[in-house]
C-alpha cells in the first residue's frame, strides 16, 4: 500500500475468497446480505471495481465493513478515475481483453507474500517496470489467452494446457 504496486483490489478479493474458500458469487451475496442498498456484485463485475462506475463506492464501503481493512481504495483508481484516460483500463476492466502478467513476477512468486498490482489492470502498460520485460497475456506454450476472472490460487498456470505462466 502507498507504492505504485499496491495489489489490485480484484487481486485482493480473489485471495480473501481463496483463502475462505469460497467463491466471488458467495462473496458477493453475503456483503449484499448486510447491506441496506444491496450492490450489483457478481462474479463479473467484480473487475470493474477499479473505479469507472457507480458502484465502487458502496462496494468499497461494504468490503471495508466485512473486511475491517480501510485502504482497500487504495487498489483502485476510484479516487484518480477523473484523471485518467478510462480507455487505458476500461477494455480488461469489461472482460475484452485477456489479463496480463509479468513472466518474472509469476516465476518469482511467493504464495505468501505476493500478489497481482493494480499497474497490470492498464492495458497500455507494455513492460513491467520491474524486470523491464514484456508483459504477456498468453501461454508461452500454447498460446492461450488468460481469463481475468480465475481462482487467485492457479492464476499462475495456464487455463489450457497448465504450464506455468512464469519464466525467464
Amino acid at each position: 500500500v502507498g507504492t505504485p504496486y499496491v495489489e489490485s483490489l480484484a487481486s485482493y478479493v480473489l485471495r480473501l475468497c481463496d483463502i475462505s474458500n469460497i467463491t466471488v458469487t458467495n462473496l458477493a451475496e453475503v456483503l449484499n446480505r448486510y447491506a441496506k442498498n444491496p450492490i450489483k456484485f457478481n462474479s463479473s463485475t467484480m473487475f470493474n471495481w477499479s473505479g469507472f462506475f457507480p458502484e465502487i463506492e458502496h462496494s468499497l464501503k461494504l468490503l471495508t465493513q466485512f473486511t475491517g481493512q480501510t485502504n482497500l481504495h487504495k487498489g483502485t483508481f476510484y479516487f484518480v478515475s477523473n484523471t485518467l484516460n478510462k480507455r487505458s483500463i476500461i477494455s480488461k476492466l469489461s472482460g475484452t481483453n485477456p489479463r496480463q502478467w509479468c513472466p518474472k513476477c509469476y516465476l518469482n512468486w511467493n504464495d505468501d507474500s505476493s500478489y497481482e498490482p493494480l499497474i497490470w489492470s492498464f492495458t497500455v502498460l507494455a513492460v513491467c517496470p520491474i524486470h523491464k520485460v514484456y508483459m504477456e497475456s498468453q501461454c508461452i506454450s500454447c498460446k492461450s489467452l488468460q481469463p481475468t476472472l480465475r481462482q487467485y490460487s492457479s492464476r499462475r498456470l495456464c487455463l489450457k494446457c497448465k504450464t506455468s505462466l512464469g519464466h525467464d
